[in-house]
C-alpha cells in the first residue's frame, strides 16, 4: 500500500507537471524565450537566510509562460578543533562536501502556482526531492499541498553553519491552509505525515500545527508556531531511536525579525513544551535560542554576529558565538566564511563533556 508520504509527493508532482504541460500545450506554437533574469548589486538570488529562501535561491532562468528554472551549487569545507581530546583520541575534525539544487517554478494563473526542488548531496551520493508543492490562492485563503517545510520555525541565519535550533526543522508531506484575516497578518493551520510513532505500534502518525505570522510594517515580522509532536523533526532527539514515543511532545517556536535597508536583527526560540519520557533527565526537554545581527558593508560585503544557547540538547553547544562574512565576487559567485566558538555542558555532550570547540566553515555558492 502506498504511504501517505508517497501519495502526497506523487499528487503534488502530478499537479505541478500537469500545470506545466497545459501551459506548454497552450503555447506550443509561440516563441520559446529563454533568458536569465537580471541580478541586483547584492545578489539575493544566492544569499539566503532561511531554508525556504534557500529553496528559492540560485540564478533564475525565465522560460516565459513555461515557468522558470533555478540552479544553485554550494561547496563547503569545515574544520573543528576541540580544547581536549574526544573519546576516540581526536581533537581535530575536517570535512568537505557540496550540494547541487535544481528548482522549477510555474505560475500559469494568478491563483495557481507549482514549485519543485531537487537536491543532490555529494556526502551521500544521493538525490532527494526537497520540495514538491502545489498552491492555490482564493481571496484571503491559501492552500498548499505536497512535500515541504510546514511553518514551524523560521531558522533565520546568514551563517553557513545553521543555528542549533534547526534540530526542530520538519520536512514532511503536508497540507497547509493560511487565512489573511488582516492586511499583513496570517493565521495558519497545517497537518503533516510525521515520522514519529507511538511505542509498540507501527506506521506513521498524522500530526498538526498552528502558526500566526505578522508583518505590521515592511521592516518588522514576527512568527509564533506550535506542533503536536516535535519528535517529527529531522534531527529530533528520538531520531536515532526510530522515533518511538509514549506520549506526544508538543513543540513551540517564536521569532522576531527587523530588516532595514542595510541592517538585520533576528531573535528566535524553538523548544519542546514538555519532557520526552524516553530520554534521560539531562536531555529530555531540548530548547534553543538564536540571536543575530547582520550589516551590509557596501554593495557586495555582508557581516553578521551570532550568539546562541541551548538547554538539554544532546551534543550541542550550551553557548556558542561567532561571526560570518560573505562577499559577492561576481553576480553569480558568493564566498562565505564562519568562525564560531562553542562551550559544551556536562551531562548534555556524550563525547565531549565540558569541552570547548572552534568551528571554521568556508563555502562557495554558485548561482549559474
Amino acid at each position: 500500500m502506498i504511504s501517505f508520504v508517497a501519495r502526497g509527493t506523487v499528487i503534488a508532482l502530478s499537479l505541478i507537471f500537469a500545470i506545466a504541460s497545459s501551459v506548454v500545450a497552450e503555447e506550443l506554437m509561440g516563441e520559446f524565450d529563454l533568458r536569465k533574469t537580471t541580478t541586483s548589486p547584492v545578489n539575493d538570488e544566492i544569499r539566503y537566510r532561511t531554508p525556504n529562501e534557500r529553496q528559492e535561491s540560485g540564478a533564475m532562468w525565465d522560460l516565459g509562460r513555461y515557468g522558470s528554472l533555478s540552479l544553485l551549487i554550494d561547496y563547503e569545507f569545515s574544520y573543528e578543533r576541540y580544547r581536549r581530546e574526544l573519546e576516540d583520541g581526536k581533537r581535530l575534525d575536517r570535512s568537505d562536501g557540496g550540494d547541487i539544487q535544481f528548482g522549477y517554478f510555474i505560475e500559469p494563473l494568478s491563483w495557481l502556482e507549482g514549485e519543485f526542488v531537487y537536491v543532490f548531496e555529494s556526502a551521500t551520493g544521493k538525490g532527494l526531492v526537497d520540495e514538491a508543492v502545489a498552491q492555490v490562492s482564493l481571496n484571503k485563503f491559501t492552500f498548499e499541498f505536497g512535500k515541504m517545510n510546514p511553518p514551524f520555525g523560521e531558522f533565520y541565519s546568514y551563517f553557513v553553519s545553521g543555528p542549533v535550533l534547526e534540530f526542530g526543522e520538519i520536512v514532511e508531506t503536508s497540507l497547509v491552509v493560511s487565512y489573511e484575516y488582516l492586511s499583513g497578518f496570517e493565521f495558519v493551520l497545517f497537518s503533516y505525515d510525521g515520522d514519529a510513532k507511538k511505542e509498540g505500534e507501527g506506521g506513521h502518525e498524522i500530526d498538526w500545527g498552528v502558526a500566526l505570522i505578522g508583518e505590521p510594517s515592511k521592516v518588522l515580522e514576527f512568527r509564533f508556531s506550535a506542533v503536536s509532536d516535535v519528535a517529527d523533526a529531522k534531527d529530533s532527539p528520538l531520531a536515532e531511536e526510530d522515533r518511538p514515543y509514549r506520549t506526544r511532545v508538543p513543540g513551540v517556536s517564536g521569532s522576531l525579525a527587523l530588516s532595514l535597508d542595510d541592517f538585520d536583527i533576528s531573535l528566535e526560540y524553538l523548544g519542546a513544551a514538555k519532557k520526552f519520557d524516553a530520554l534521560e533527565s539531562s536531555v529530555n526537554r531540548p530548547q534553543a535560542w538564536n540571536f543575530e545581527i547582520a550589516k551590509s558593508l557596501g554593495e557586495r560585503l555582508l557581516a553578521a554576529w551570532r550568539v546562541e544557547t541551548s538547554r538539554e540538547l544532546e551534543d550541542a553547544p550550551h553557548w556558542q558565538t561567532g561571526v560570518t562574512v560573505s562577499y559577492q565576487v561576481y553576480d553569480e559567485i558568493l564566498l562565505s566564511a564562519d568562525y564560531l566558538h562553542g562551550w559544551f555542558k556536562e551531562g548534555t555532550a556524550s563525547d565531549f563533556e565540558s569541552n570547548e570547540r572552534d568551528l571554521v566553515v568556508v563555502q562557495i555558492s554558485l548561482g549559474l
